[in-house]
């Protein structure tokens, strides 16, 4: 354990391979305390008591892209059907919550990377439609596998040199930091759609620096080609995640410009790279297009929720605020299990009219994210080390606007913490990894200590997105137990 951790070492991959099926057994509790029975098909009742992802899928097999059932004349008679109060004091019956309005008809705003890549080949293989949790628990195992790779490509591709046994911590700490096993234990709707995003995204980054790592041309431009298709996957489950992608552009800048790769080598690989990219842009305009007459709306705007959403602004005066609540704001210790109360918190005035405020952490809760202050150090290294530094510094200033982002159009709440946390948590973790590596051989004792601190802070970060499993916006395993 003590030994430097080394790629091609078969013992250490197999340990580190364990290791990550024990990560995946954080899955389990809620797979196995919550409803995984199918969803039989033709639905036996109305198309109303169906999440959003089954409406779509119901909508597909009827050869249409609205959901199937009829807005009444009270709510199409109203002045603005997206003003909560309207609807309530309208009186207009029965009516799909949370789902787009539009030119008379109700739409799923919500990405369909979940229905091509679970609901449609289980509809396959069973004729039946998937339960919630089976998908958010094929989605995560997706994502913490790729975050796996993610994590060994990303120490290979930046030459990264740690001992064995911190490699194996970090492991754990990113893997449960991610929050994928909290999103999967808050498997619904919602939760879908973070865990698709999160997890396609995870599966982006082992893809393209898997493809950077590798020697042959080939093989390159096929990881280039499949690594598309997942950022497409991101873009078709929550587009603002499509953000992070900032932070592969030193890569691609000295692949394509520094590489030494000829014309014809060049245009190849950048062909693998675009095309898909650039196949999936046009189904997605065409299908915003189809649905809501502009190529650029995903129908968000439209939803019948508590605000009138299309008067979500980008507002300054949500800085602070975004800084506090998404990086700050710290979980409660309670005396009993899971010893922490992941708090609902406000300000009493934010500088905007509303704004959608629930429990959530931020990410200086997880000690590993501590290593966000050693960019500096990072910064300061040889300058043959560039591209390595503009990689971090893209990564934590993609994962800030992001924040930015969420606060402004959608809130407060710990699944959009999700979408950038598991990117924080594994630059975090690859500085922590290399920190001891800066400290000169005759320091040992130094670097021991330092060793030391970054194990525990591995550990503790591990340790809380355990906690997270249990204590989370819909605790549905409590509930589970208490029951």
């Amino acid at each position: 354990m003590l030994q430097q951790f080394d790629c091609k070492n078969k013992k250490q991959i197999f340990v580190s391979f364990l290791c990550l099926l024990l990560c995946l057994c954080t899955l389990l509790p809620h797979f196995f305390t919550a409803n995984t029975k199918p969803i039989k098909y033709p639905l036996e009742k109305n198309v109303y008591y169906y999440n959003a992802y089954v409406q779509q899928v119901d909508a597909f097999f009827k050869g249409q892209l609205n959901i199937d059932f009829e807005p009444t004349e009270e709510l199409l008679n109203l002045e603005n059907p997206y003003d909560w109060s309207q609807r309530i004091d309208g009186d207009v019956g029965a009516y799909l919550w949370d789902r787009a309005l539009y030119d008379g008809k109700y739409y799923s705003y919500f990405g369909t990377a979940p229905i091509f890549t679970v609901y449609l080949p289980y509809y396959l293989l069973t004729g039946n439609l998937p339960s919630t949790v089976t998908v958010c628990t094929v989605l995560a195992v997706t994502g913490m596998v790729s975050l796996y790779f993610a994590l060994i490509n990303l120490i290979k591709y930046f030459k990264i040199k740690t001992r064995f046994y911190l490699f194996i911590l970090s492991l754990f700490a990113v893997e449960t930091g991610s929050l994928l096993p909290m999103l999967m234990s808050s498997a619904d709707m919602y939760y879908i759609a973070c865990t698709s995003a999160v997890s396609f995204f995870s599966l982006f980054l082992a893809l393209f620096f898997g493809g950077m790592n590798c020697k042959k041309k080939r093989n390159k431009n096929f990881f280039f080609t499949l690594c598309s298709i997942a950022f497409v996957l991101v873009i078709m489950s929550r587009p603002g995640v499509a953000v992070l992608g900032f932070l592969i552009v030193p890569a691609l800048v000295k692949h394509f410009f520094k590489s030494g790769l000829n014309k014809k080598e060049r245009f190849k690989s950048l062909m693998c790279f675009a095309v898909p990219v650039l196949l999936g842009a046009a189904f997605v305009c065409t299908y915003n297009y189809l649905r809501f007459d502009s190529v650029f709306e995903f129908g968000a705007k439209y939803q019948l929720t508590v605000y009138d959403v299309s008067k979500y602004t980008l507002s300054f005066s949500l800085l602070y605020p975004c800084i506090y609540h998404y990086f700050l704001q710290t979980p409660k210790l309670i005396s009993e299990f899971p010893f922490i109360d992941v708090c609902f918190k406000k300000f009493t005035d934010y500088g905007v009219p509303y704004i959608y405020v629930t429990s959530t952490i931020g990410a200086f809760s997880f000690a590993s994210n501590f290593g966000f202050f050693g960019v500096p150090v990072i910064v300061f290294k040889q300058k043959q080390y560039r591209e390595q530094k503009f990689t971090y510094v893209l990564a934590f200033c993609s994962a800030f606007v992001l924040a930015f982002i969420n606060i402004c159009m959608g809130g407060v709440n710990i699944r959009y913490f999700s979408d950038f946390q598991f990117v924080f948590i594994l630059f975090s973790a690859l500085i922590l990894l290399e920190f001891p590596s800066f400290i000169k051989n005759d320091k040992k004792t130094l670097k021991k200590i330092m060793c030391l601190v970054i194990s525990l802070m591995f550990i503790a970060s591990a340790i809380l997105g355990i906690l997270l499993i249990f204590e989370n916006e819909r605790n549905y395993i409590l509930k589970t137990l208490i029951v």
